[in-house]
């Protein structure tokens, strides 16, 4: 698009701080303030900063709202991205300016309005509940991102954004970013809602005082699993103490007495029984160990449970089986 850099190519006779007293609408020095500060961002040496001049034609026109403002406002837009808010500029601008357009400046901007009328893509936005505000971004096939900012959206609003694939992120205080991307097509006409749903309530902490029939509750459920644990055991040193007994004497089979004249498979297998039979035996006194201190733990967790008079204490049991050892661990809070 053709649009001309107004202050530069016409040598600031188009829109310049002079010219403003010229307007119809009485011009605040607040607004002929903003207005230089204005051309100043799109003169500045280093490249045209269009967000700060943007920011500054604006602030100018809601202080002294004449149509000379308007051309700077919507070339400031059009840079932005703001397609929507440069067509109205540009309307405005040549509907109020009138006879006092140059032609050949009221032919270059009808030129230009007629290119942004062709492409810009009309979206509608609203929020449930009302009030979000609204950050759009168009994401380029290469380069950076075009972002823009938007007001709360207290009712549908229509946004003129440029073609291309958006992401329009909505914030609203208590609640998670509402997102949405979309592809959109020139001359594209289309409504959305940014919908929020509220975050999960935060879980209420269990660390807090227990009163004491809850903990007698825990104890006594403490104590059932202590037993448990010490059955188990007690079971486990059973099991592993008939295997001890019957490899010892599957060993000993093979040599009733001494000496013994084997071959050398039997002495073997007589020394594979021997040592299947000591491991057995090794895991049969950790699972009584481990049995007789589950039945001890539930037995007092059990009479803990029952006191009336005493507040209850919080148990913690942890039964635990490594390699060759097995047992519990407890603690009292």
């Amino acid at each position: 698009m053709a649009l001309r850099f107004m202050g530069v190519t016409l040598g600031l006779a188009l829109f310049c701080v002079t010219a403003l007293a010229a307007a119809e609408v009485p011009i605040s020095q607040e607004a002929r303030t903003h207005f230089s500060a204005g051309v100043s961002f799109l003169q500045d040496p280093d490249g045209a900063r269009y967000e700060e001049a943007y920011r500054e034609f604006k602030a100018a026109y809601a202080a002294s709202p004449s149509w000379k403002i308007l051309g700077n406002l919507g070339i400031a837009a059009f840079k932005l991205e703001r397609d929507g808010e440069a067509v109205e500029a540009f309307k405005q601008y040549l509907s109020e300016g009138g006879a006092q357009i140059e032609a050949e400046e009221r032919a270059q901007f009808e030129r230009d309005l007629q290119t942004l009328q062709s492409a810009v893509v009309k979206l509608t936005l609203q929020s449930d509940p009302p009030g979000a505000t609204v950050v759009d971004e168009r994401i380029p096939a290469s380069g950076s991102p075009i972002q823009n900012r938007y007001g709360a959206l207290t009712q549908p609003t229509e946004l003129g954004l440029h073609p291309g694939h958006h992401r329009i992120t909505a914030k609203l205080a208590g609640y998670p970013d509402a997102v949405l991307e979309l592809d959109l097509e020139p001359r594209q006409t289309l409504s959305q809602t940014l919908t929020f749903a509220r975050a999960a309530a935060p879980v209420a902490s269990s660390s807090g005082p227990v009163d004491a029939g809850s903990a007698k509750s825990g104890l006594r459920t403490a104590s059932y699993v202590a037993l448990g644990v010490g059955v188990v055991g007690i079971g486990v040193g059973t099991v592993f103490g008939l295997k001890s007994k019957s490899d010892y004497g599957k060993g000993n089979d093979l040599c009733p007495a001494f000496p013994c004249r084997l071959t050398a498979q039997q002495a073997q297998d007589r020394e594979s029984f021997g040592s299947d039979g000591d491991s057995a035996k090794t895991l049969s006194l950790v699972g009584f160990i481990a049995g007789g201190v589950g039945i001890a733990t539930g037995v007092t967790l059990f009479v803990l449970s029952s006191r009336k008079t005493e507040p209850a204490a919080q148990a913690k049991v942890v039964p635990w089986v490594g390699l060759g050892s097995a047992g519990i661990t407890g603690s009292f809070q």
